[in-house]
C-alpha cells in the first residue's frame, strides 16, 4: 500500500524535485537515440568518467533531471558518474525514458542489471539509484531491492541526514514528557520515521496519518520497530497531530521453553540438546543465569559432534572423556564451537576466567544430574572438572580503580551538579539526579542495589558526619546496614522531600511491593541510567574522557575505587570491615575489590629498610697527600675506616670477618693517639662513605644490639685478624689501649 500520489506531490512545490521543469516524455527521439548509442560505445571503449564529463548538448534533457536528483542524494563524483552511466545504459538498452518506468521495470534494472551485481558498485551509488528512482517516479518498492540498506539509510539521502535527526529528537523529547527512558531511543525512532517519510513523501510531522502509521507497523518486522511506531503515535497524540494513538505492542515474554526452540540447535546431538533443556527447566537459578549456562552446554554438545560422534547423551559420559573436555576447554579460542557472531575478532584464546566458568558450568550440570539421579554417578564432577593449577594460576583479584585524578574531579561534578548541567529533554528532576550521582560516588553500592533503595533508607546516628544506610537484599547476602558520610544522606532527604507520590513497585528479588527511593511519575530508574545518561553527564561537567589508564568507567568500578581508598587510607579499614561495609560473604570476594596503591606499597617498602637493612655506611678518610708524595706506593697507610674509637688501616676493610666488633690488630689506630689526632688536623683529607654489605650474623648485630655483638665476638675469638692474630691472642698480651674491652669481659677466656 502506497501513500505517496506522486503526480500529485509533483505538481505541488512541496515536492524535494522540481520535475515540472523539465521535458516528461515518454520516448527517445531519432537524434538522442543515435547519440545516446554513439556514446555509449564510446564508453565501453574508454573510461567511463572521461566520456561522461563531455555529453552532447542533445542529451540534456535526459542528463538535467536525472543529475539534479543525484546532487539531491549527495552522491560523490564517484558515484554520480556511475550512476548515471547506469541508468544511460539502461535507456540505450530499453528505449524507453525512465520517466514512465513501473515499479516492475525499476526492480528489474535494480535486480538483474549485469553491472549491479557487483558488492563494490552496490556500496557506491545503490542507494543514490534508489533514491533517484523515488525521487524522478514516486518509486516506493525499494524494500524488495536486494542492495537496500534501510527506510533510515534513504529517509536521510532523500530528505537530508539534519532533517530525520531532527524528527527523531523533536518524537524523544515529546516522549520524554510522556515519562518514557531508555538508551539509543533516538536511533530506534528513526527506521519507522524514515519508512513513514518516504511512503508519505512528506518530512513534516503533520502530514502524518494513523492509517500511514498502522502500515509502517505492518512494514517492520521486528518487535522493537513494532514498539518504536506505536511510540511515535503516542507522541503525534500528544503533540495533537494524531486523535488517537496506535494501540501498543508488548512482545509476549517467552517462557523457557520458548527460548529453547530459538536457541540455534544445529549439530548437536539431540539427546544432548534434550537433557540440556531439562536441566534449563529444573534448575533453580535465575532464568539468566540458566541461559547463560545453556549455551555453554551448546557449545560443549557442538564439540562433543565433531570430536566424540559416538557421545549423544551425559549418560555415556565417563572419567576419560571428562578428562578430554577439561584439556579441550583449556586450548578453546574465542569463536570456537559458538554460532553466534562475535563483537571482537575470532581467534584469540580464551581469558582463564572463561575457562573456569566453562568447566564450573560442566560440573553444576553433571552435579545436578547426579543428585537428583537422573544419572548413576561414574565420576566425581568436583574432581574431574576442577579448574587446572596452570589456569588457577591466573586466576587472581585484578581490581580496576579509577584513577585518582579522574574520581577526585567527578566528585567534585557530582557536589556541583546544576539544573545547567542535564540535558534539555532529561526526565529525572535534578534533586533526583544529584542524589543518585552522590549515592554512586559515596556509597560504594552496585548498581542494581543503587536502584532497589527503598524510601526512608537514611538514619540519622547524630549530628555527627555519618549516618546509616539500609541497604537492600543482594545477590551476595540479606539486606544490611552501613555507615556512609553525612552528605549522602543530605542528598537522599533533600530528594524524599521532592518526591512527588508515586506508585508501589514489585522487587522481584524479594517479591514485595515497596516504595523504591530513585523512582519518579511511576517509572523505575532505568537499568542502564548509571551507565548510558549518569556517568558521561559527570565526566562531560568534569571535563574527564570515558576511559581512563583501567579502561572504560562503568558503575561498578566506582564500589571498586572507594574500597581501595578506604584500604589505603592513613588510618586504614581492615579487610574484615570492608567484607561488612561491601556486602560480601567471604573475605576473598572483597580482595577482588581492594588494590594497593604504589604510594602506599613504597611508603610500606621504605618503612622495611631493606636497603639499610643490608648495608653499612662506613666513613673513609683518604690522605691525598700520602698518595702524591708517594708514601702509599711505599706501603705506608692512605685510606683510614672509621671503626668508633679508632680508624683501621686495613685496605681491604669490607673482607675482614672483624668489622662488626673490631679486635684492634696492628691494623688499628686509636683516636686517642697522637697519629689519629694528627690525621684528623689535616686538611687535605677526603671524606667519603663506603657502603659494606652485612652478612646475618652482622645484620643481627645491628638490629639486636649489645647480646647480638657478644654473640658475634665469641664466634669470631679464633678468626685471625688481618695482622694474623686472633682476638684471643691479643687480648693475652697487654694493650694499653685507650677503651679497651677484655675478653673476659664477655666471657672469653684465654
Amino acid at each position: 500500500m502506497s501513500f505517496l500520489d506522486f503526480e500529485q506531490r509533483a505538481a505541488s512545490s512541496s515536492w524535494l524535485l522540481d520535475v515540472g521543469r523539465y521535458e516528461r516524455r515518454t520516448a527517445l527521439s531519432e537524434e538522442e537515440a543515435v547519440i545516446l548509442r554513439q556514446l555509449m560505445q564510446r564508453i565501453e571503449a574508454g573510461k567511463k568518467q572521461a566520456q561522461l564529463r563531455n555529453v552532447p548538448q542533445a542529451l540534456d534533457k535526459l542528463l538535467e533531471p536525472l543529475e539534479a536528483a543525484l546532487k539531491r542524494t549527495r552522491a560523490n563524483r564517484a558515484a554520480h558518474y556511475l550512476a548515471v552511466y547506469l541508468i544511460l545504459r539502461r535507456v540505450n538498452a530499453c528505449q524507453t525514458v525512465y520517466w514512465i518506468w513501473s515499479p516492475d521495470e525499476w526492480l528489474d534494472f535494480f535486480n538483474t542489471d549485469s553491472l549491479l551485481k557487483h558488492p563494490g558498485r552496490q556500496r557506491l551509488c545503490g542507494q543514490h539509484l534508489i533514491g533517484a528512482a523515488y525521487l524522478l517516479t514516486g518509486f516506493t518498492a525499494f524494500r524488495q531491492v536486494r542492495f537496500f540498506r534501510s527506510p533510515a539509510v534513504l529517509a536521510a539521502r532523500v530528505f537530508g541526514r539534519a532533517t530525520l535527526d531532527g524528527l527523531a529528537q523533536q518524537i524523544h523529547r515529546e516522549l520524554l514528557t510522556l515519562g518514557y527512558s531508555g538508551t539509543k531511543q533516538e536511533l530506534k525512532l528513526k527506521y519507522p520515521l524514515g519508512l513513514a517519510t518516504l511512503l508519505r513523501g512528506s518530512a513534516q510531522l503533520k502530514d502524518m496519518t494513523l492509517d500511514l502509521l498502522a502500515a509502517v507497523r505492518t512494514e517492520c518486522s521486528i518487535d522493537t520497530q513494532q514498539q518504536a511506531t506505536a511510540q511515535i503515535s503516542y507522541a503525534l497524540c500528544q503533540m495533537g497531530i494524531l486523535a488517537q494513538p496506535l494501540p501498543g505492542v508488548r512482545p509476549k515474554k517467552p517462557e523457557p521453553r520458548q527460548i529453547l526452540k530459538r536457541d540455534p540447535l544445529e549439530g548437536i546431538p539431540v539427546q544432548w540438546a534434550s537433557w540440556c533443556q531439562r536441566w534449563l527447566d529444573t534448575s533453580p537459578l535465575k532464568l539468566t543465569t540458566r541461559k547463560g549456562y545453556y549455551n555453554v552446554l551448546l557449545k560443549i554438545g557442538r564439540w562433543l559432534t565433531v570430536e566424540h560422534p559416538d557421545i549423544t547423551s551425559p549418560e555415556q559420559w565417563t572419567r576419560e572423556l571428562a578428562i578430554a573436555a577439561v584439556a579441550a576447554i583449556a586450548s578453546w579460542q574465542t569463536g570456537d564451537w559458538t554460532v553466534t557472531p562475535l563483537t571482537g575478532p575470532r581467534g584469540k584464546p580464551l581469558s582463564a576466567s572463561t575457562k573456569a566458568s566453562h568447566l564450573s558450568v560442566l560440573k553444576i550440570f553433571f552435579q545436578d544430574c547426579q543428585e537428583w539421579e537422573w544419572l548413576p554417578r561414574r565420576f566425581n564432577p568436583q574432581l574431574c572438572f576442577a579448574v587446572p593449577p596452570a589456569i588457577q594460576a591466573l586466576l587472581k583479584p585484578a581490581p580496576r580503580p579509577i584513577d585518582e585524578g579522574v574520581w577526585a574531579r567527578l566528585l567534585q561534578a557530582g557536589l556541583e551538579l546544576t539544573a545547567e548541567d542535564l540535558p534539555p529533554a532529561h526526565v529525572y528532576p535534578l534533586p533526583m539526579v544529584r542524589a543518585v550521582a552522590i549515592t554512586w560516588l559515596f556509597a560504594g553500592l552496585r548498581a542494581d542495589e543503587i536502584r532497589r533503595l527503598r524510601v526512608g533508607c537514611i538514619r540519622w546516628q547524630s549530628e555527627g558526619e555519618t549516618c546509616y544506610l539500609d541497604v537492600p537484599p543482594n545477590k551476595s547476602g540479606p539486606a544490611y546496614t552501613k555507615p556512609v558520610d553525612a552528605v549522602l544522606g543530605q542528598a537522599i532527604e533533600a530528594w524524599q522531600a521532592a518526591r512527588p507520590p508515586t506508585a508501589s513497585i514489585l522487587d522481584t528479588r524479594t517479591g514485595e511491593t515497596v516504595q523504591f527511593l530513585f523512582s519518579y511519575r511511576d517509572s523505575w530508574l532505568g537499568v542502564h541510567y548509571l551507565n548510558a545518561t549518569l556517568i558521561p553527564l559527570l565526566c562531560r561537567k568534569a571535563g574527564v574522557a570515558r576511559e581512563d589508564s583501567q579502561g572504560r568507567i562503568t558503575s561498578h568500578r566506582a564500589r571498586t575505587t572507594i574500597a581501595t581508598q578506604l584500604a589505603n587510607a592513613r588510618q586504614p579499614m581492615s579487610l574484615l570491615a570492608l567484607q561488612e561495609w561491601l556486602g560480601h560473604r567471604t573475605v576473598n570476594a572483597t580482595q577482588h575489590y581492594v588494590k594497593l596503591m604504589p604510594v602506599k606499597l613504597a611508603q610500606a617498602y621504605q618503612d622495611a629498610a631493606y636497603f639499610a637493612r643490608n648495608v653499612r655506611m662506613v666513613e673513609v678518610l683518604v690522605d691525598r697527600e700520602a698518595i702524591r708524595n708517594g708514601e702509599a706506593a711505599r706501603g705506608e697507610p692512605w685510606k683510614f675506616y672509621d671503626v668508633g674509637d679508632g680508624y683501621c688501616t686495613y685496605d681491604f676493610f669490607d673482607q675482614c670477618p672483624h668489622r662488626m666488633a673490631c679486635a684492634r690488630c696492628d691494623f688499628f689506630r686509636p683516636k686517642a693517639s697522637a697519629k689519629a689526632q694528627l690525621l684528623e688536623a689535616q686538611d687535605n683529607l677526603l671524606r667519603l662513605m663506603q657502603e659494606i654489605p652485612l652478612t646475618d650474623e652482622e645484620q643481627a648485630a645491628v638490629e639486636e644490639g649489645v647480646e647480638a655483638v657478644e654473640r658475634l665476638c665469641v664466634r669470631l675469638a679464633d678468626v685471625p685478624t688481618p695482622s694474623g692474630k686472633t682476638p684471643r691472642e691479643l687480648a693475652a698480651q697487654p694493650s694499653g689501649l685507650p677503651g679497651f674491652i677484655p675478653l673476659d669481659s664477655i666471657g672469653i677466656r684465654s
